[in-house]
């Protein structure tokens, strides 16, 4: 509780250095013997030397950081409403500063519709999924306020279309044509968005909204040609152009305890990219036997990176 607020993570050996009053005035995780030993500048015996000369040379400089620990501690320990254990007056979490839980909400639909006509077949494939996540978790794993997340909420809405053109299913030549589209859009929004709370963000809450849209167009072909009456190559090709485009804001508000008030709101740069490449692949087989069958393939893909909508645009 007094070490993991100012920035240092939890772990084994933790050093903790007390007042004579008992009260916390510094601390960290783990130091070694000497200095630069296992890539550690200052070492324990250093630390412990420049210490007690902190203590007798600038009493009051101890003092004082023993008076912000123990109020940062103080403030972290403020117990919320619904803390207790059910049915348990007098006890309470003493791992978690933060209510967990996940709530999760997913539906969609798909629709397959096929015509045949005398010369192809003709596909249609649509799809539409919804997602929105409520979460709350303890990030410092202490009962200390100092990193908590509160994500209210995370949504993903994705809708898909795809026309397909396909030879008929005895036809000598093999083959497919189509067309391809996905709308996505998908991060954190109202109310709260992604919302950080506690000691590691100046005992406030900061909420992060913001949201990704795609726009994702493609046109693809794939012919089999039967090159022996055990053999086939098969060549593919697909166009494909993608635009991404992210914006959002981020909240700053007055309290360590979501929702919190607004104080200020910086509004995130938007920005955008849109890649358009072909791709494609070759594979030819070869069919000794019912049960038995070889290929080798070649394959260009179509990569894609993502922007990243936990980061604050600040």
């Amino acid at each position: 509780a007094a070490v993991q607020p100012r920035g240092v993570g939890g772990g084994w050996p933790m050093t903790l250095c007390l007042t004579p009053d008992g009260r916390p005035f510094y601390g960290g995780t783990y130091y070694p013997p000497r200095d630069g030993e296992r890539g550690v500048k200052t070492g324990f015996l250093t630390l412990l030397a420049r210490l007690a000369d902190a203590n007798g040379e600038r009493p009051d400089a101890v003092a004082a950081a023993a008076t912000d620990v123990t109020q940062r501690i103080q403030l972290g320990l403020d117990l919320r409403p619904g803390d207790a254990l059910p049915g348990a007056d007098g006890y309470h979490n003493v791992r978690n500063g933060h209510i967990e839980f996940v709530d999760t909400k997913q539906y969609g639909t798909a629709l397959h519709l096929r015509k045949e006509f005398v010369p192809l077949d003709v596909v249609s494939i649509s799809s539409y999924r919804r997602t929105k996540v409520v979460q709350q978790f303890d990030n410092d794993l202490t009962p200390v306020i100092g990193l908590d997340a509160t994500i209210d909420s995370q949504r993903v809405k994705t809708i898909t279309q795809e026309l397909q053109f396909l030879s008929k299913p005895d036809s000598t030549l093999q083959w497919i044509f189509g067309l391809y589209w996905l709308k996505d859009e998908s991060g954190f929004a109202d109310p709260i968005g992604l919302g950080l709370y506690g000691l590691r963000v100046g005992g406030r809450g900061v909420q992060i909204k913001n949201g990704i849209d795609t726009d994702s167009y493609s046109a693809f072909g794939e012919m089999t040609f039967p090159l022996a009456s055990a053999t086939s190559l098969t060549v593919g090709a697909r166009w494909t152009s993608d635009k991404r485009e992210i914006s959002g804001r981020t909240d700053i508000v007055d309290s360590n305890i979501a929702p919190g008030n607004r104080l200020l709101s910086v509004p995130s740069p938007t920005n955008s990219e849109k890649k358009s490449e072909p791709s494609w692949r070759l594979v030819l087989k070869h069919r000794f036997s019912d049960d038995v069958m070889v290929d080798g393939s070649h394959t260009r893909g179509f990569k894609r990176g993502h922007y990243k909508t936990g980061s604050a645009g600040v």
